[in-house]
């Protein structure tokens, strides 16, 4: 199990690299990778919370 600090630089750099991939999104091209990113950071919110 990771450490409460290590969940939170997770979600933060996921974050980080969906708004990039959603800056260069050209023609939908990035948005299954968009979607992907943010299930992660779901997965990680809700470890965090228990």
């Amino acid at each position: 199990m990771e450490n409460r600090e290590e969940l939170a630089t997770y979600i933060r750099q996921g974050q980080a690299q969906e708004r990039l991939l959603q800056q260069t999104n050209i023609h939908g091209k990035n948005n299954q990778l968009i979607n992907e990113i943010r299930k992660k950071i779901k997965k990680a919110r809700k470890k965090l919370k228990n």
